[in-house]
């Protein structure tokens, strides 16, 4: 549900703070979470210094790239997905 609401991302501590989720699925969440984005940009550092420092990528390097960018994609729309089923859930619940 994070993605969709309308808070800097700084905010979501203290909005979580404040309900009534379980401490070990707020930290396992926001650890997960953290996961794809701190893995995909730190290889995707380590492509583009080897780009800039001419250095051959091999092909097992390129297959690991596509990999990382295709499971990347798919957790997101996933996790877009999930997020509007439970908004969508939300909503009914308040009406």
């Amino acid at each position: 549900l994070a993605p969709i609401l309308p808070i800097p991302l700084g905010m979501y501590n203290y909005v979580y703070g404040v309900t009534n989720v379980p401490y070990l699925d707020f930290a396992g969440g926001i650890f997960l979470g953290s996961l794809k984005p701190y893995l995909l940009d730190s290889y995707l550092g380590y492509f583009g210094k080897t780009v800039v420092d001419g250095t051959a990528a091999s092909a097992t390097e390129d297959v690991v790239l596509l990999v990382a960018l295709g499971a990347s994609v798919l957790i997101g729309v996933f996790a877009s997905q999930l997020a509007g089923e439970t908004w969508e859930s939300v909503q009914e619940e308040v009406e």
